[in-house]
């Protein structure tokens, strides 16, 4: 979750970017895939049941949480990335912008769900979640790729 601290120490030039870029969106789409997989193929389901003695009734819906939940650890990587970017360059009040867009956005489409099918239950909070994050992730892309690939000198 803090991989803006690995782009903070290890980023030093055009390279070291791309590098840490590559490896950080291998892990983040490898973790959401893992995660989709474990949902489809019945492993969360399996891992709620037998280890942790979820309740016949919640399994279903927590299982439909999970599915949705995986398109977390990418978006999240996404974000780590740039904010690693932005503070390296001093870009700070972007990443507070980029904050308040995810709690706005997480905040009306939760409203918005609620209001159109509460039934939704659980999975309002999760889209909510995962809304909030696309929102943020694309407002730290957005104002990111305007910072240079080499990172402003601490000297």
């Amino acid at each position: 979750m803090e991989f803006r601290q690995v782009m903070v120490v290890f980023w030093a030039d055009r390279q070291s970017l791309a590098v840490l870029r590559r490896f950080g969106l291998w892990l983040g789409a490898s973790l959401s895939t893992l995660t989709f997989l474990f949902g489809v193929s019945g492993v969360a389901v399996w891992f709620m049941r037998t280890v942790l003695g979820t309740p016949e009734d919640l399994i279903g819906s927590a299982n439909r949480v999970f599915i949705v939940a995986a398109l977390g650890p990418v978006l999240w990587m996404l974000t780590e990335l740039q904010v690693g970017q932005l503070l390296r360059n001093g870009s700070t009040t972007v990443i507070g912008l980029a904050k308040t867009v995810n709690l706005l956005v997480m905040g009306t489409l939760m409203f918005v769900l609620v209001a159109i099918s509460p039934g939704l239950g659980a999975l309002i909070g999760v889209m909510g979640h995962v809304g909030g994050a696309a929102a943020e992730a694309g407002v730290t892309y957005w104002f990111g790729r305007k910072v240079g690939a080499e990172p402003v000198s601490n000297d």
